[in-house]
Protein backbone atom coordinates (compact mmCIF):
# COMPACT_ATOMS: atom_id res chain seq x y z
CA UNK A 1 0.00 0.00 0.00
CA UNK A 2 3.28 2.09 0.45
CA UNK A 3 3.68 2.46 -2.98
CA UNK A 4 -0.03 2.88 -4.20
CA UNK A 5 0.42 6.13 -2.02
CA UNK A 6 3.54 7.23 -3.58
CA UNK A 7 2.07 7.64 -6.74
CA UNK A 8 2.12 10.60 -8.57
CA UNK A 9 -0.04 13.46 -6.98
CA UNK A 10 -1.15 14.40 -10.57
CA UNK A 11 -3.06 11.35 -11.64
CA UNK A 12 -6.56 11.31 -10.39
CA UNK A 13 -6.73 8.07 -7.92
CA UNK A 14 -9.01 5.51 -7.97
CA UNK A 15 -9.02 2.29 -5.84
CA UNK A 16 -10.85 -0.79 -7.07
CA UNK A 17 -10.72 -3.96 -3.93
CA UNK A 18 -12.32 -6.53 -5.94
CA UNK A 19 -12.87 -9.42 -2.85
CA UNK A 20 -12.58 -6.78 0.02
CA UNK A 21 -14.71 -8.45 2.57
CA UNK A 22 -14.76 -6.75 5.94
CA UNK A 23 -13.30 -3.16 4.72
CA UNK A 24 -9.96 -4.03 6.52
CA UNK A 25 -7.85 -2.71 3.45
CA UNK A 26 -9.20 0.38 3.22
CA UNK A 27 -8.00 2.17 5.61
CA UNK A 28 -5.03 1.15 4.45
CA UNK A 29 -4.96 3.63 1.09
CA UNK A 30 -7.05 6.21 3.13
CA UNK A 31 -6.40 9.81 1.08
CA UNK A 32 -9.63 12.18 1.37
CA UNK A 33 -8.57 12.85 -2.11
CA UNK A 34 -8.83 9.26 -3.28
CA UNK A 35 -12.44 7.34 -4.26
CA UNK A 36 -12.34 3.66 -2.34
CA UNK A 37 -14.85 0.73 -4.07
CA UNK A 38 -14.79 -2.57 -2.37
CA UNK A 39 -16.75 -5.31 -4.27
CA UNK A 40 -17.05 -8.53 -2.42
CA UNK A 41 -19.64 -11.18 -3.01
CA UNK A 42 -21.01 -11.38 0.92
CA UNK A 43 -23.47 -9.09 1.78
CA UNK A 44 -22.87 -9.75 5.43
CA UNK A 45 -19.72 -8.71 4.73
CA UNK A 46 -20.24 -5.17 2.92
CA UNK A 47 -22.46 -4.62 5.39
CA UNK A 48 -19.48 -4.95 8.01
CA UNK A 49 -17.39 -2.99 5.61
CA UNK A 50 -19.81 0.03 5.40
CA UNK A 51 -19.97 -0.28 9.29
CA UNK A 52 -16.59 -0.24 10.64
CA UNK A 53 -14.64 1.93 7.31
CA UNK A 54 -17.30 5.47 7.67
CA UNK A 55 -16.11 5.97 11.52
CA UNK A 56 -12.71 5.45 10.59
CA UNK A 57 -12.34 7.49 6.93
CA UNK A 58 -15.58 9.39 6.91
CA UNK A 59 -19.05 8.48 5.18
CA UNK A 60 -17.61 9.44 1.78
CA UNK A 61 -14.34 7.54 0.89
CA UNK A 62 -15.62 4.19 0.61
CA UNK A 63 -18.17 2.81 -1.74
CA UNK A 64 -19.01 -0.80 -0.99
CA UNK A 65 -21.16 -2.93 -3.49
CA UNK A 66 -22.08 -6.52 -3.21
CA UNK A 67 -21.27 -7.88 -6.59
CA UNK A 68 -19.28 -10.51 -8.66
CA UNK A 69 -15.84 -9.54 -9.87
CA UNK A 70 -16.97 -11.03 -13.41
CA UNK A 71 -20.08 -8.84 -13.05
CA UNK A 72 -19.32 -5.51 -12.10
CA UNK A 73 -21.87 -3.33 -11.31
CA UNK A 74 -19.99 -0.14 -13.10
CA UNK A 75 -19.56 1.60 -16.75
CA UNK A 76 -17.09 -0.16 -18.56
CA UNK A 77 -15.21 3.19 -18.73
CA UNK A 78 -15.31 4.12 -15.51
Amino acid sequence: WERARSVNASIPKRVLDLGCGNGVCAPCVYNPDWAYVGVDLSPELIAVARAAVAPTCGPSFAQFECASAYALPFESSS
